[in-house]
């Protein structure tokens, strides 16, 4: 064989070599950077979560001392919803494969919105003079509260699951939304207990 043909193998095998190498790492690179980018949308999801969450907590809140002193807050206060509207591309790439947890955080949502919608429309008939500016929620404004509060300890407690509990025991999981109602807003007057 000559020396010609010795170094044109060479070359192959060494060319053959070099390829290989190469498609070996950039497949390494590859994976990397898809594990990075599915990291980096679960980091932000996360903290999608939590902001979301401390929203949930400041509803959750509002709504707990409208029931306990049977009247709805001060203008101009609404429940919130900001949070909620800016994150919810990233929590619904977050939930994606959880429907039934996504459908737990936009319904406490659409309740808040709804108890937005009749705390504006108690407020325009006050306005109107067609009651007195008197606040005091009705039987079925009070239900329609311990409603929203419910849905929100079912949102906060899916988001808790993402996020783990804040403060070491977290606001959820140890009662059940309605449990956490009893305990927190007392027996609803409109079930009373037999």
């Amino acid at each position: 064989m000559s020396s010609a043909w010795i170094g044109v193998i060479g070359a192959v095998i060494g060319g053959g070599l070099t390829a290989g190498s190469n498609l070996v790492l950039e497949t390494i690179r590859g994976r990397r950077r898809r594990r990075s980018a599915a990291d980096e949308r679960q980091m932000e999801g996360r903290q999608a979560a939590r902001l979301v969450l401390e929203e949930l907590a400041d509803i959750e809140s509002t709504v707990r001392h409208a029931v306990k002193d049977e009247v709805f807050w001060a203008v101009p206060r609404e429940l919130p919803a900001a949070t909620w509207n800016r994150y919810q591309p990233t929590l619904a790439v977050l939930f994606d494969a959880e429907p039934l947890s996504w459908r737990s955080i936009s319904h406490a949502y659409r309740e808040a919105n709804d108890v937005n919608w009749t705390v504006s429309r108690r407020r325009q008939r006050a306005l109107d003079g067609a009651m007195l500016a008197d606040m005091t929620l009705s039987p079925e404004e009070g239900t329609q509260l311990r409603r929203l509060f419910r849905s929100t300890w079912q949102a906060i407690e899916v988001l808790e699951h993402v996020t783990g509990p804040w403060d070491g025991a977290g606001r959820a999981g140890y009662l059940s939304p309605e449990e956490t109602e009893r305990e927190v807003l007392g027996p609803d007057p409109a079930f009373p207990a037999s």
